[in-house]
């Protein structure tokens, strides 16, 4: 059985991950999931008050 260095993996990965943020795919969804997230709980009080006047 090989055994891996486990400083080379972490290497691994910091080049995956640096080359995934340079992709405009992930920028956009994560610039998504930033503005959408906020918004939901905000509108959460609309959903209270609908429920209020029921």
């Amino acid at each position: 059985m090989r055994r891996t260095d486990p400083t080379r993996r972490a290497v691994g990965l910091s080049v995956i991950l640096r080359q995934a943020i340079e992709l405009p795919e992930v920028n956009f969804a994560v610039f998504a999931f930033l503005l959408n997230f906020p918004w939901e709980f905000m509108q959460i009080p609309l959903y209270v008050m609908a429920l209020d006047s029921l």
